[in-house]
């Protein structure tokens, strides 16, 4: 066994999004909107490193690339919550040092949390040698951590894009589909359950199956063409701001501009713009330059 374990925790987007009307899961105990997505990590990632503490007491550093601590409690941390799960898990502590130096924008449907929250439990399995498989750890997560974290803990690497479907707990890989990403950061955020109530009350659920079967052939055939997200409506409804800053970049590049999950990240796909032009549409809106994996 190591003392220390190094991990990145690769960022997501959500290339296409079909979502259904909710449904009671009773192994997350809650009420859950079926999804179909197509999903890929990208090269976008936090760096996480995990020690064998020297005491009984773990200890949590959770910081900005530049230094910054995070602004939320530990117990509202997902890496966090995921090491006191694997420890109930096993019955007893795993003390630890964890230093989680964070660079993937928080709240903004890139999955940040939920990839910090699959490698701490992958990296507590290799720190600690535990017995515990990945069909385990998996089910776990999607009770305990949320619908987003199997998609991470499924393949190790985070290499491979899937189509996620069911309530977040059906993966199924796909061949990768290279593509430089730029992705659009407003200077807000999107609360995700705030989206789905907005996409429930704008009755947005009807006609899941028909887009679930179009999203499971685009990903199948690697066709990056007409991409839809099903909670647009519902994030530009919340935030009018969305829809100007959409409709301005799409206006002006001529080639489509998408959501990434609840949002607020947007993105389009092997721009035909520069980023000096890109980055003068949206004056303010951080941009990233980025690529699938």
């Amino acid at each position: 066994m190591s003392d220390a374990v190094h991990r990145a925790c690769h960022a997501k987007i959500n290339l296409a999004l079909a979502v259904g009307c909710p449904a009671r899961v009773d192994s997350a105990d809650a009420l859950l909107h079926p999804i179909c997505s197509w999903m890929t990590c990208i090269d976008l990632c936090d760096q996480l490193t995990i020690k064998r503490a020297n005491g009984p007491q773990s200890t949590y550093v959770r910081r900005w690339a530049n230094g910054t601590p995070v602004d939320w409690p530990e117990e509202a941390d997902l890496a966090v919550r995921a090491h006191r799960v694997v420890e109930r898990l096993i019955g007893h502590p795993l003390p630890i040092d964890l230093d989680l130096h964070k660079s993937i924008p928080a709240g903004g449907g890139l999955g940040g949390g939920s990839s910090n929250a699959a490698q701490v439990m992958l990296g507590l399995v290799a720190l600690f040698d535990l017995d515990l498989p990945l069909a385990v750890l998996q089910d776990r997560a999607f009770a305990s951590l949320g619908s987003d974290v199997p998609f991470w803990i499924d393949d190790v690497m985070n290499a491979r894009p899937a189509v996620v479907s069911a309530f977040g707990n059906v993966i199924e890989r796909v061949r990768p589909c290279p593509a430089t990403v730029v992705l659009i950061l407003p200077q807000f955020g999107c609360e995700t359950g705030a989206v789905y109530r907005v996409f429930d009350e704008l009755g947005l659920g009807p006609g899941f199956s028909n887009m679930a079967d179009r999203i499971r052939d685009q990903a199948t055939q690697g066709n990056l063409t007409s991409l839809v997200n099903d909670l647009q409506p519902a994030a530009e409804h919340l935030h009018p701001a969305l829809a100007i800053i959409r409709h301005r970049l799409q206006d002006a590049l001529g080639q489509p501009v998408s959501l990434s999950g609840s949002g607020s990240t947007m993105f389009l796909l092997n721009p035909k713009a520069d980023m000096a032009m890109i980055e003068q549409l949206v004056p303010d809106c951080r941009v990233i330059v980025t690529k699938t994996l």
